[in-house]
């Protein structure tokens, strides 16, 4: 775990200061963050969230000294993931925005390509490349985010890297070529195109 750390923290070496980066649960821009979604634990547990299947632990670029219990529910918009992906729904039009999943929302699972899941969400100077586990996620047809139900009773993961657009060229659409990734939605604006 400490050599992912090192890797992570070496990659977002420098100061970002875009307006479209990775959010912690207190809205502020972070380099990177880590979410594990656990899985529904009906019994042995008094915690709702934990229940529901909607409970979470986090790391952070500001915090990684040892994962964090939220008391925040994942489906809500002050999660770490809304707050992270809030501009996707409030400002699409402005963005670019790149959706993958190989199980997209309202869509059949697409066998052909790989097995992958992922968001690409930048402005003029930079954004952020989040990589994730989740089933039908996210549905930008919902206008507000929202965890889908498919995606509470198994733990799930979240990576989420802010950077400039260069390496988002890189690292992100690169990625997605060797990947034989599934686009489920692109928008480039014209701010944003090199």
């Amino acid at each position: 775990m400490k050599s992912i750390l090192r890797i992570l923290t070496g990659f977002c070496a420098f100061y970002v200061t875009f307006a479209i980066q990775c959010k912690d649960e207190s809205d502020k821009p972070v380099d990177w963050f880590y979410v594990y979604k656990l899985p529904t634990i009906r019994h042995q547990s008094g915690n709702k969230l934990l229940k529901d299947g909607v409970a979470y632990t986090f790391m952070t670029s500001e915090d990684y000294s040892d994962w964090k219990f939220s008391n925040v529910s994942i489906n809500s918009t002050d999660s770490i993931i809304g707050h992270t992906l809030k501009d996707l729904y409030k400002r699409q039009n402005e963005l670019l925005h790149v959706l993958y999943n190989d199980q997209p929302p309202q869509h059949k699972s697409n066998e052909e390509k790989g097995h992958n899941k992922g968001v690409i969400l930048a402005e003029s100077q930079g954004g952020f490349w989040l990589v994730h586990s989740v089933p039908h996620f996210p549905d930008i047809g919902d206008k507000t985010y929202n965890f889908p139900r498919t995606g509470a009773v198994y733990g799930q993961s979240f990576l989420c890297i802010s950077t400039d657009l260069r390496n988002l060229d890189t690292v992100g659409m690169s990625q997605m070529a060797f990947a034989a990734t599934f686009l489920y939605q692109i928008s480039v604006v014209k701010t944003t195109k090199t």
